[in-house]
């Protein structure tokens, strides 16, 4: 007479001739998959490794690059600020050079034709800051670099196209007191013009509370002096 099988163990057992006939089934099924479609998965399974790994050498790459640009640029705005100004024109040169996409891109010409400004070397200054310009992308940048543009247009003796590009300002800021800032400049270019009249009702047009009405006032107490007697 046979043991009696506890009802316990055999549930165990019929679970395990299930995972077992579940494992075959499956050995089978991947067996079948792999001879019929495993060369397109090996060549899938390698494009993408190619792929993970190109991406991970342009990524270090990429970072590489970006690093060396900010350093390069930092060390030419420290030149500039030391007033070492051969030097500084190096270091940007090399990277607008070696690093031509570099986000920096902008701010290096602009430091360029601020090297320029300080060498007085206007017509390669304005030829930078005009770089400058077609590259930038912000706003804010666009309006700074416009305004190195003017100092630099004054510097040449271009009063007239430092006044038009003024206007041409005024005509697309928002910002108050930016737009007093312009018109204390367009107060110096009606000066150098010798229109000495819109000089002093372009002065006068700065809110008191501008930074720049002082600086406005001083140009008005010039301007409105009274002529004093010559010594003999």
């Amino acid at each position: 007479m046979s043991a009696k099988i506890d009802h316990k163990e055999l549930q165990r057992r019929l679970k395990e001739d299930e995972l077992q006939v579940f494992w075959q089934e499956f050995s089978g099924n991947a067996r079948r998959f792999y001879e019929k479609s495993g060369r397109q998965m090996l060549f899938v399974i390698g494009a993408v490794l190619v792929a993970i790994i190109g991406w991970y050498l342009w990524s270090m790459k990429s970072a590489a690059d970006f690093q060396a640009a900010q350093l390069t640029f930092a060390t030419g705005v420290t030149l500039t600020q030391n007033e070492q100004y051969e030097p500084a024109l190096e270091q940007f040169n090399s990277l607008l050079q070696n690093h031509p996409g570099a986000s920096v891109t902008t701010y290096a010409h602009l430091m360029r034709g601020r090297c320029f400004v300080e060498m007085e070397d206007y017509e390669r200054a304005l030829q930078e800051y005009q770089q400058a310009l077609s590259s930038a992308k912000s706003n804010a940048d666009k309006e700074l670099i416009r305004v190195a543009i003017v100092q630099t247009q004054r510097s040449l003796g271009e009063s007239d196209a430092a006044l038009k590009e003024i206007e041409a300002l005024e005509a697309q800021t928002k910002a108050n007191d930016f737009k007093y800032y312009l018109a204390y400049l367009k107060g110096g270019c009606y000066e150098e013009l010798g229109q000495t009249d819109k000089a002093i009702e372009v002065y006068k047009s700065i809110d008191k509370d501008s930074i720049w009405n002082s600086f406005a006032l001083e140009r008005l107490d010039w301007l409105e002096a009274e002529p004093t007697a010559v010594i003999q």
